[in-house]
């Protein structure tokens, strides 16, 4: 049984997942008789026991194989249905993540809702707040909000969840002013076309109203064929005697930025509406300098694309000229005794103990290696290693 067969009849949308994502959970669907019916059910990623797969539990499992093969956690790390105390009181969290060195303790909060549901944002917070957890995620299969918690009172949005070997960061500093095509999601050729207002076309540009990247540009190059938005994003498509990567520039800079901060600043969270962009003036120089900054704009953005894919592919080298691609083997669980884990590492938590991690060690220790501390290490270590230390 295929995924839209489990959510026809439903408003549930699976456009925030990948088809790799989605063909991996139709794969591993069996069907089980259910007083006398045969109902779909799935050996759960996390659970590791049958399942039944309802619209929602769809939508969890998909987001578990998110969480797992896009942004690399651990399974150790995942839990399900993870009590949250309130005083006498306990309520349950749809998907935690612990974090790295305390696996007790909750990193990332996630939420799921039906669509069209549009609370529960309050009740993620209040999670978060009860368990000291960063980062929270809502989402009701139709929409996704990431929020990092400041402070019990102030929670800021943010882009993204941070993938396990980044920092929280890591996302809050970065400042995107281009389209980072492997951060898109897609949808179908017929969602497209009954989204045909909001397509996008070579040499748009588009501008965020609303969110963590309020008021920072885009222009769509020749590079994305075709592409659609969410509503939080708008459009400007110009005349055709003006650039739009002057235009682009010209509001992510100071001059562009603070008009339409001055008018997207309202009661809760920035926010601009597209008739607001009227408003906003432009400066008009000379084609030349139009097509300077169009020029140097697309040399940084071929450098990017080169300089990411270099990068890869030296990771790629380094696991290749090591072991080759059974370097890390993945297994669902691994026995040992205490003596060879608590009573000797004073560990507990499970990742730490996962067997790709002894074959790795295994691998590395045919080559002759060294630590990057101690007496013979590549690095002298007097203090620490960290932004603003002495060593």
């Amino acid at each position: 049984m295929t995924i839209s067969e489990i959510l026809k009849n439903t408003s549930y949308d699976t456009s925030m997942f990948s088809d790799s994502a989605i063909k991996a959970i139709e794969e591993n669907v069996f069907m089980k008789e259910v007083r006398g019916k045969n109902v779909p059910h799935i050996s759960c990623l996390i659970r590791k026991k049958p399942i039944r797969l309802s619209p929602e539990e769809v939508i969890r499992q998909l987001y578990i194989h998110k969480l797992i093969n896009e942004y690399h956690y651990s399974e150790g790390r995942i839990s399900l249905e993870t009590p949250i105390h309130f005083g006498r009181e306990v309520k349950r969290a749809d998907i935690t993540i612990a974090d790295k060195d305390r696996p007790d303790v909750p990193y990332i909060i996630v939420e799921l809702k039906k669509p069209k549901l549009t609370d529960g944002k309050e009740q993620l917070k209040s999670y978060c707040n009860a368990t000291g957890a960063p980062i929270g995620v809502w989402t009701n299969g139709e929409q996704i909000s990431c929020y990092n918690r400041k402070d019990p009172n102030y929670f800021e949005e943010i882009r993204d969840i941070p993938t396990s070997t980044q920092k929280l960061s890591d996302i809050i500093n970065e400042q995107l002013t281009y389209i980072d095509i492997s951060k898109c999601r897609y949808i179908s050729e017929e969602k497209n076309i009954e989204l045909r207002r909001s397509e996008l076309h070579p040499n748009d540009i588009v501008v965020t109203k609303t969110g963590v990247y309020f008021g920072k540009s885009a222009v769509i190059t020749d590079k994305i064929k075709k592409a659609n938005m969410i509503a939080h994003v708008g459009k400007i498509t110009l005349k055709d005697s003006y650039n739009p990567f002057f235009v682009s520039t010209f509001l992510n800079c100071k001059y562009g930025y603070y008009q339409l901060r001055r008018r997207g600043i309202k009661a809760t969270r920035p926010e601009i509406k597209l008739v607001e962009f009227s408003d906003v003036i432009v400066p008009a120089f000379s084609k030349i300098i139009d097509n300077c900054i169009e020029k140097i704009i697309k040399k940084a953005l071929r450098l990017m694309d080169s300089a990411n894919s270099i990068i890869k592919q030296c990771g790629n080298d380094i696991e290749q000229f090591i072991a080759g691609s059974d370097c890390i083997i993945n297994s669902n669980y691994s026995i040992k005794t205490f003596s060879k884990t608590f009573g000797f590492t004073g560990r507990l938590d499970a990742e730490y103990y996962q067997p790709k991690y002894d074959r790795l060690f295994a691998t590395l220790s045919k080559y002759t290696c060294k630590p990057l501390g101690g007496e013979n290490g590549l690095v002298t270590i007097k203090k620490s290693i960290e932004p603003g230390s002495e060593y």
